[in-house]
């Protein structure tokens, strides 16, 4: 059986809510949390937008792009929705100065980390275990 997470509920929450008329989406989210507190599951709500987005994205063929970097950088940006034109995409973007410099872009499962702060911890392992 299949573990109850968030992504669980978000995944029942699209296939309850697939071909059903706008006007009655109200009255099944309605149902469908309070079904969540009866299967003992209301810590896992406010998860469960964000699973559902995600579980619909996926099914829809769209994919999920996040770019994290220190600081805004247009230009990173318009790259890579320049590289994504033929695909249809969500891009979204995440401002962290604790990556110090460059970007760690993520594309569905795919992550690239072209950050300093990854290539410091890159080189903190070379040193301690001896990793070229």
């Amino acid at each position: 059986m299949r573990k109850r997470d968030a992504g669980y509920f978000g995944e029942l929450l699209y296939d309850l809510l697939d071909g059903v008329p706008k006007e009655e989406t109200l009255k099944i989210i309605r149902h469908f949390l309070e079904w969540m507190e009866r299967q003992g599951a209301p810590a896992l709500v406010p998860k469960l937008l964000e699973a559902y987005q995600e579980v619909a994205l996926a099914k829809e063929g769209i994919a999920k792009v996040e770019i994290k970097t220190a600081r805004e950088i247009p230009e990173l940006t318009k790259h890579i929705k320049h590289l994504l034109k033929d695909k249809e995409a969500v891009l979204e973007i995440k401002i962290d100065p604790g990556i110090i410099g460059g970007a760690i872009i993520q594309i569905d499962d795919l992550r690239i980390d072209a950050s300093l702060q990854g290539r410091i911890n890159e080189l903190k392992k070379a040193m301690v275990y001896g990793i070229n």
